[in-house]
């Protein structure tokens, strides 16, 4: 059994480092994507999906934590133990996701790292 887990274990080592690589490759633009025609096309993240940066609701401000709402950092992703999140450690209010640039994304939606823990995605 051991030995099937160190096998496993090296597997997804293994496909992690070839997620990073093509990750690498298609944001340097080393790599493009065959279109829907089948022809080679070279298009940037923005045409193929929507992207949000957020913002921190201030931390400083209680009524803006502690509250329903998930709130996800880049560390939380980087511990899970799979690719889906189901909480969080900190949850921030209504007022926090109003006063801040804080977005909320609908359930499904994938999350990859670009500012720390680059190319992590849950």
């Amino acid at each position: 059994m051991d030995t099937h887990i160190l096998g496993l274990s090296e597997l997804i080592d293994k496909k992690k480092n070839i997620r990073e690589g093509a990750l690498h490759d298609l944001i340097s633009g080393k790599t493009s994507l065959m279109d829907f025609s089948g022809s080679r096309s070279r298009v940037s993240l923005s045409q193929c999906v929507d992207i949000f940066q957020g913002g921190t609701p201030r931390t400083s401000n209680d009524v803006y934590w502690d509250g329903d709402i998930v709130w996800v950092t880049p560390t939380e992703i980087t511990a899970l133990n799979g690719m889906y999140i189901g909480e969080s450690k900190r949850k921030i209010t209504e007022e926090g996701l109003n006063n801040s640039s804080a977005n909320l994304l609908p359930v499904g939606t994938i999350l990859l790292c670009t500012r720390a823990t680059i190319g992590e995605l849950a």
